[in-house]
């Protein structure tokens, strides 16, 4: 891998359909970075058989320059890397500072066979349903472009597929990402050659987006973090019924501690709980630096689990 933050392009897709909602976002401060998702908390996942999540020990030990690097590798048309991405931010922010990050309204797509011919097929992000208007797509970080830097971690955004629905070439992805992708990610369902290896492991595995590997921990999917908590609490799928919630609204919410009428109520102690859970498994990697963050009682505990 190298020295540096790499990225590359590829995506996943959800199996919900989710259209945004009208309503307007809460104000932003012209000060605020856009990584700035408040202080950490003491949260930790609801499902108490998994007290450190879903990380486990199968993956190479990667390293950057003499320290543990952070592989994230999912897409811009999945909603699990979506949300993923979130508790991966503030995760991050607590042991280095990332620049170069804008927010992003990521459209959903999936694959769709038609006349014996598969193709992917994507939501606008903005279109029309039975007359009305509508827009499509979930809130999350666009890191295609984000810089890391730190004196504990190095990492790496590897994105699939990007937001227009552009698989990355195999050829891009070194043999240490290949090996993993084809490892964790990828399963062979579709008989289309002619179909990227990305846009298959999309359509046969979804909830197996994203990958997180760290310090030779693994995590696949989104079991702490799921989707539906960047919709709307009257959400049921169903097309013009399921409102996104606006990055500002997320973004303040997790800054305050505060949650929205916009927001369903998990959506607080999921983020939070997978971002502790990320921080315990970087503290697992790095030996325990900064003390100032590995120290913490949540994730001292966290840490107990995570052998």
């Amino acid at each position: 891998m190298s020295s540096s933050h790499r990225h590359r392009t590829l995506a996943c897709l959800p199996a919900l359909v989710l259209a945004v909602s009208t309503a307007s976002p809460a104000p932003a401060s012209a000060a605020t970075s856009v990584t700035d998702l408040g202080k950490p908390t003491n949260a930790r996942p609801q499902n108490a058989y998994f007290p450190a999540g879903y990380f486990q020990r199968k993956g190479p030990v990667l390293r950057s320059h003499g320290k543990p690097e952070l592989l994230f590798m999912g897409t811009q048309v999945d909603g699990q890397s979506a949300a993923e991405r979130w508790a991966l931010v503030k995760a991050l922010g607590q042991f280095g500072t990332l620049s170069g990050v804008s927010s992003l309204r990521q459209p959903i797509c999936s694959l769709s066979t038609q006349g014996g011919t598969t193709a992917p097929q994507c939501y606008p992000l903005n279109g029309t349903y039975e007359g009305k208007t509508y827009q499509w797509g979930v809130a999350t970080f666009d890191l295609r472009k984000a810089a890391y830097a730190s004196r504990y971690l190095a990492f790496v955004d590897v994105e699939l597929i990007d937001k227009d629905a552009h698989a990355l070439p195999t050829g891009r992805l070194s043999a240490t990402e290949s090996t993993l992708f084809h490892r964790y990610l990828f399963q062979t369902a579709i008989g289309a050659s002619a179909i990227s290896p990305f846009w298959q492991a999309v359509g046969s595995g979804q909830t197996k987006m994203p990958m997180v590997d760290v310090g030779g921990f693994v995590e696949t999917g989104t079991n702490v973090v799921p989707p539906i908590d960047l919709v709307g609490p009257n959400a049921n799928g169903a097309v013009g019924d399921s409102p996104w919630v606006p990055f500002t609204v997320i973004q303040h919410s997790l800054q305050t501690g505060r949650l929205t009428s916009q927001e369903v109520p998990t959506l607080l102690n999921d983020f939070n709980a997978e971002a502790n859970v990320i921080t315990a498994v970087i503290c697992r990697a790095d030996g325990g630096k900064p003390a100032s963050v590995c120290a913490r009682p949540v994730i001292k505990f966290m840490l107990k689990h995570i052998k």
